[in-house]
């Protein structure tokens, strides 16, 4: 899912996910998932009414510990080959992750923090900066991105709140008790502004791609809106597994031929003027490139 994400969001502003950086977000955010749920074992106080995604945890504990140091050797060695830019922003990156578990998954301060599914809808948004750095369209993309995790991760907890309850102090239900009736208004809220939005981005001046992503990200919030609205009417781990799968809306729009990529950067001339380079519009698209060196 964050993978699918990141590479429409480069899509999206005419950027290309290099093979090696896709492999190594992929490899690393899988660490952070089987990191998780080795926790979750570990840490599961009563497994008299657990998930079977728990149950399965623990059964093969052994291949998810595997599978983790190999997920982040293999980061270790991709990220030996990538641009020094990407390095850094993967250094900066990787504490935040440490001081999400440290609050949010095994606090050391005794309790959970409240408010884990707003941290991963945040945390969710670091591997599109990483991969491309800061884009002045990602200052309207992410945030509705990270409020769209978020609203998925609090439709899961909404109908998982029995269990959160016996096994999970931390999860939102504990501490929001009118919980499923505001990610109806959430979602109904993200929808609205991601509507003004998309009307305000079909002014001239915004490419197709944004408007691609947006309603991409408007498309998955419909779709867990209705899920929302059924989820008492299916069991849990059916709702946790469609809640992700309405995240995937981006892997079909943006895989549709003729939709927004790279070559939309070719509709522009750059000018290099003592090291500085300006990007402005062609007259016509097809014209060739003018580079001025002077």
């Amino acid at each position: 899912m964050a993978l699918a994400w990141t590479w429409a969001a480069g899509r999206a502003v005419g950027q290309e996910l290099p093979a090696g950086v896709a492999v190594g977000l992929f490899l690393f955010v899988w660490s952070i998932y089987l990191a998780d749920r080795l926790i979750d074992v570990a840490r599961c106080p009563d497994w008299g009414a657990v998930p079977e995604r728990l149950r399965f945890g623990r059964r093969y504990r052994t291949w998810f510990r595997g599978a983790l140091w190999m997920s982040l050797a293999g980061t270790a060695w991709l990220a030996v080959g990538l641009p020094g830019e990407i390095l850094l922003r993967v250094a900066i990156t990787a504490p935040g992750v440490l001081i999400y578990f440290a609050l949010f998954v095994q606090p050391v301060f005794g309790r959970k923090l409240l408010g884990k599914e707003f941290a991963i809808g945040f945390f969710c948004t670091l591997p599109i900066w990483v991969a491309y750095g800061w884009l002045r369209e990602f200052s309207v993309l992410l945030p509705f991105y990270a409020g769209l995790i978020s609203c998925n991760c609090l439709v899961i907890a909404s109908r998982e709140q029995d269990l959160d309850r016996r096994v999970d102090p931390g999860a939102a239900t504990a501490w929001w008790p009118s919980l499923d009736r505001d990610v109806t208004r959430l979602l109904l809220v993200l929808l609205a502004l991601l509507a003004a939005m998309a009307l305000a981005r079909s002014l001239p001046g915004y490419d197709d791609g944004t408007r691609v992503f947006l309603g991409a990200q408007g498309i998955s919030a419909v779709a867990l809106l209705v899920l929302h609205t059924r989820a008492m009417q299916l069991s849990a781990e059916r709702v946790r597994s469609l809640a992700d799968l309405c995240l995937l809306v981006p892997v079909l729009l943006f895989s549709q031929p003729g939709q927004p990529s790279t070559k939309h950067l070719r509709n522009h001339a750059c000018w290099f003027d003592t090291g500085k380079a300006e990007v402005q519009p062609l007259a016509a698209e097809g014209e060739a490139l003018v580079v001025n060196s002077e």
